[in-house]
């Protein structure tokens, strides 16, 4: 996808079920939608050593209004990087944290299906996956994914974690608003 040239128009193709694993050999529904929240530049970059490569006060805003009640899947490297998130659930990927890490309102889990099931039962109708790199590969790749709620920063930056590819002959634009230096997308 071209960061650059994103503008609403595009049809979604395709269909699938959002399917985690439950208890060994069953499989659960998800009923919760999954959101991708991301900010990223024109060659794809979101971090830079544990860090976002830009400071953009308003996207920090967005990112707190969109995801404030509901429950934010991230991985271990992204969960030790950002500030606690106040008013929402966290899903902690990680094989190597312990329960006595996570505090209040956070929650440890070893696996993508895991995080799943329990993102969808703490959900009232959507939850958010925040990265980092690798979790939005698998999110991604095993189609979860129903929205992604983007910032596309002009530019590019210093980075060494990058967002994946997408097709964007898989996704509908519905929300596109510029911004100076910036612009944000809905697509679906």
């Amino acid at each position: 996808s071209s960061l650059s040239t994103v503008a609403c128009g595009a049809t979604r193709t395709g269909g699938y079920v959002r399917t985690a694993a439950g208890s060994p050999g069953s499989w659960r529904t998800m009923s919760a939608d999954c959101v991708v929240i991301a900010a990223l530049d024109e060659d794809r970059v979101i971090g830079d050593g544990g860090a976002i490569p830009w400071d953009i006060q308003d996207d920090l805003r967005r990112f707190r209004d969109l995801t404030i009640g509901n429950p934010v899947i991230v991985g271990r490297k992204t969960w030790e990087s950002m500030p606690k998130l106040d008013g929402r659930e966290v899903v902690v990927i990680s094989k190597s944290l312990t329960l006595s890490d996570v505090g209040d309102g956070e929650h440890l889990v070893w696996s993508i299906a895991e995080a799943l099931e329990l993102a969808d039962r703490l959900s009232d109708g959507q939850y958010f996956v925040a990265g980092g790199a690798s979790i939005y590969e698998q999110f991604l790749d095993q189609g979860f994914v129903d929205r992604m709620e983007l910032t596309l920063v002009e530019g590019e930056h210093e980075g060494d974690k990058r967002f994946p590819e997408w097709d964007d002959s898989e996704w509908t634009c519905e929300y596109l608003e510029q911004r100076n230096g910036y612009k944000y997308v809905t697509l679906e």
